[in-house]
């Protein structure tokens, strides 16, 4: 059981049969701290922002914030290392610790992220949804991939290459957008199955060994039952009784829409 404790409208106190949270506010009704025992969380501020987050306790450490005339956070500090952040004239993040942040100058999408050894170089197409992303490290090429959608924005194909090893994953849908198949460089690799509210009732997955796993699910949608085709051979799970219902189930079906910007 919880009980709440109110004084002038402000919660003060949260107890428990395990435990109890006190709080104490400041002039201004902001939270100015919690304590658990002999844990505790204490805040300061500069109006409305949090300057300072103490701990005490089990954990004791301060957290500082720093911000700049736009009231954007511009250093944090903790436990001695002070983290800044960079920002361009629109306000977007440009810069967080030793990290660099390089934006498209029409539309502010992140393209690449680098510091002295790490580059992530990545490229969107027109809907702002990523396609090509490389990933290097001492100018050494770790992973690549290149994603190709259908007219809905799903991704139909993932051209991948890690460390020089190449795959190609298609990818296919039904109607309402639900994941159908899945082949790897040609090779079937997974397949799901619904019924008409949805409910995944089967699906094959190589990769995990599942060679042929069936749902089951009561008239309220619980899922009661699976069994599973597997190399180590037949096994089932299931949740036991399902609750009581009474609700009539009608089918549900949502159009797979893809809006321009």
């Amino acid at each position: 059981m919880i009980h709440n404790t109110y004084v002038n409208g402000q919660l003060t106190e949260t107890a428990t049969d395990e435990w109890t949270n006190f709080y104490t506010y400041t002039c201004g009704n902001l939270p100015a701290s919690i304590t658990r025992g002999p844990e505790e969380i204490g805040y300061e501020y500069d109006g409305t922002l949090v300057t300072s987050s103490f701990l005490t306790g089990t954990l004791d450490q301060a957290l500082e914030f720093v911000y700049n005339d736009d009231f954007k956070l511009t250093a944090f500090t903790y436990a001695g290392a002070t983290e800044v952040l960079e920002y361009d004239n629109d306000g977007m993040v440009t810069g967080t610790g030793r990290f660099s942040i390089a934006r498209n100058s029409d539309n502010g999408l992140p393209e690449q992220v680098s510091d002295s050894t790490f580059t992530l170089d990545r490229s969107f197409n027109g809907y702002g949804e990523v396609e090509n992303v490389t990933t290097r490290i001492s100018e050494s090429t770790r992973l690549g991939y290149t994603l190709t959608r259908d007219h809905n924005g799903r991704i139909s194909t993932r051209d991948i290459s890690v460390s020089g090893t190449n795959h190609t994953y298609d990818y296919t849908y039904d109607d309402f957008g639900r994941l159908l198949t899945v082949t790897e460089d040609g090779i079937p690799t997974e397949e799901y199955r619904y019924d008409n509210n949805g409910n995944r009732i089967h699906e094959t997955n190589t990769h995990l060994g599942i060679t042929g796993r069936t749902l089951t699910y009561s008239i309220c949608w619980q899922f009661l039952m699976a069994m599973t085709t597997s190399s180590s051979g037949l096994s089932m799970e299931t949740t036991g009784c399902p609750m009581p219902c009474s609700q009539t189930v009608r089918p549900i079906t949502w159009p797979a829409i893809r809006w321009a910007p």
